[in-house]
């Protein structure tokens, strides 16, 4: 009796009828085959094939940059990476003062890309300071949340005040 884990390249030899234990699978496809002959020098094997995926997805954030000031619609763009492939990225954004969720965009990804930017446009329509972040699961079911980033929105326009001298008065010369 013997047995691979790798297709064949290396076979090691077992007794019969004993359990192995202690075998370390590899990150993602893994098919490990077990050997029998007899006598005859008739030969029979029976595989397992899985997958192992312990590492989560990587999202890192773009735009718009930590701490900006803006005052317009904004589009809430990330990296993710993941070499099983995403299958999904939901968009939160909160108000910073009370915790409470301004925004909650989920989208499935339909190809399972490894490698991607993508970006959800939103229109925060309050002057206020905001966190936004993503999170983000694989084919697998892993999930991740990215770092949080701040947003500050302020459609003000500053407004001056003349004091003196007073706006559209005659100049004094002497």
């Amino acid at each position: 009796c013997w047995y691979s884990l790798d297709n064949g390249l290396t076979n090691t030899t077992i007794t019969c009828g004993n359990n192995v234990t202690g075998l370390t699978s590899q990150e993602e496809n893994n098919t490990w085959t077990v050997y029998i002959n007899n006598t005859n020098g008739l030969i029979g094997s029976d595989s397992v094939t899985f997958n192992k995926d312990t590492i989560v997805p990587v999202v890192t954030l773009n735009t718009p940059t930590n701490n900006s000031h803006q005052n317009n619609v904004q589009n809430y763009s990330a990296t993710f990476e993941d070499s099983s492939g995403i299958v999904n990225v939901t968009l939160f954004i909160w108000n910073s003062t009370d915790g409470s969720l301004i925004n909650k965009t989920n989208h499935s990804i339909g190809l399972l890309p490894t490698n991607f930017n993508y970006g959800i446009e939103v229109n925060l329509t309050s002057d206020n300071e905001y966190h936004w972040g993503y999170s983000t699961s694989d084919s697998n079911g892993l999930e991740t949340f990215s770092e949080n980033w701040t947003i500050t929105i302020d459609r003000t326009l500053p407004e001056i005040v003349w004091y003196n001298p007073i706006k559209d008065s005659n100049p004094i010369t002497s």
